[in-house]
């Protein structure tokens, strides 16, 4: 599915469901003024918009999940793959892909596999997608937690700027959240219980839970060793 047509001076591009990017580039032939050249995927990522630099040299992608990346337009597969393990996608397949499972071309196009930068996550660890819940800090550790109506917790570096880890709570929405001092536990409610959990270096690891039923306020004491 295409969701967007992204003109520039010389050519224009088509962005779409499945990492669909088609480039098409001005001829001199009058009854077909633009050709296909390439086309590639970038896996499983949707993409919903996007620009071209001025220079015609680079280009943002937006996907539907607010992610945004930067990408050369003369990037070859082996760098789209390369940044895509790097990156990886949106539900965690590192997929990378075109129409023949390699890149492909229309007509008579060649593709020139110049050196490039690859595929560039501008937004390390993604955003939420819905509506933000409940935030708190860590007094100790330049860390933040945020938790989302889209029933993920996210641990965020404050001086980095980046989000350097996301957990998936599946079907349990979080209501509130208290990040311990240290920044090593993080206590979550939900409709009807609390879990404390230990901040891993990938993961939040599940520690203990109590049954209470809608917290909406959580706080750990001066001391952090009460909840």
């Amino acid at each position: 599915r295409i969701e967007k047509v992204i003109p520039s001076s010389k050519l224009f591009m088509l962005v779409g469901s499945f990492g669909l990017v088609a480039t098409f580039e001005r001829t001199d032939d009058k009854h077909d003024p633009y050709i296909e050249t390439r086309r590639i995927s970038l896996g499983d990522k949707h993409l919903v918009g996007g620009t071209i630099y001025p220079s015609d040299e680079k280009m943002v992608l937006v996907t539907k999940n607010g992610r945004l990346f930067n990408m050369a337009l003369d990037v070859t597969i082996d760098q789209i793959k390369m940044s895509s393990n790097n990156n990886g996608g949106e539900d965690g397949d590192n997929s990378v892909a075109d129409d023949d499972q390699s890149m492909s071309t229309l007509g008579n196009a060649k593709i020139e596999k110049k050196g490039a930068h690859g595929v560039t996550d501008l937004t390390p660890g993604g955003y939420h997608c819905a509506t933000l819940l409940a935030a708190d800090l860590a007094y100790e550790r330049p860390l933040m937690i945020t938790i989302g109506a889209d029933c993920t917790a996210r641990l965020w570096n404050y001086q980095t700027m980046k989000c350097e880890l996301t957990h998936d709570f599946g079907a349990d929405e979080p209501i509130s959240v208290a990040f311990h001092s240290s920044g090593f536990q993080v206590l979550v409610s939900f409709k009807d219980r609390i879990k404390l959990y230990n901040v891993l270096m990938d993961k939040l690891k599940p520690s203990k839970e109590a049954i209470l039923k809608n917290c909406k306020c959580l706080k750990f004491s001066n001391g952090s060793q009460y909840w």
